[in-house]
């Protein structure tokens, strides 16, 4: 059995729910909601981390897939020319464009794959920021004295070094 085959796509699930599921909690809660060691983290680049993880666990079953179904060919019987032809769309999806072989599960496969490749671009613009703004009334009390403010009063604290005082000129 090809174990990793099944182990990355069963990965790349996981990591498609994983994309579900952060833009299903984020949905209408503040950016600063996310934080992770004090660091807001916001929805996108999660699903950014969870995009790139599931286009590597793709890449890697399909590159399995297409060895296994080469290997399959090879051992129950077939031609050379479709040997190569498996082997062919097996290496990228320009291989279906460049040559007029047959087509097989490989080249579908091989077609489908940059399809789902787009993923991280569409889930980051799935994921939106956008800013509220939240006026309130306060009332508040501030204590001022009654009196009036003593004549030539200025912002200058005695006891304090100031460079015009310490100086003796006019400032």
């Amino acid at each position: 059995m090809p174990w990793s085959g099944f182990l990355t796509i069963f990965l790349a699930l996981g990591c498609t729910a994983a994309a579900i599921a952060v833009g299903i909690a984020s949905d209408g809660k503040p950016v600063g909601y996310w934080t992770v060691n004090g660091h807001v983290l916001q929805p996108a680049v999660l699903l950014s981390i969870a995009a790139t993880l599931t286009n590597t666990f793709l890449v890697f079953a399909f590159t399995k897939g297409a060895t296994i179904h080469w290997w399959n060919m090879a051992f129950e019987g077939t031609t050379l020319k479709q040997l190569h032809s498996s082997y062919h769309y097996g290496s990228g999806v320009i291989a279906i464009f460049t040559s007029a072989r047959s087509v097989n599960l490989v080249a579908l496969a091989s077609i489908s794959m940059p399809v789902l490749l787009m993923n991280g671009p569409l889930l980051q613009r799935a994921s939106s920021v956008s800013q509220r703004i939240h006026l309130s009334q306060a009332h508040l009390s501030i204590p001022i004295s009654p009196a009036p403010l003593i004549q030539g009063a200025t912002g200058i604290v005695p006891g304090r070094s100031d460079s015009c005082a310490s100086s003796g000129s006019r400032c």
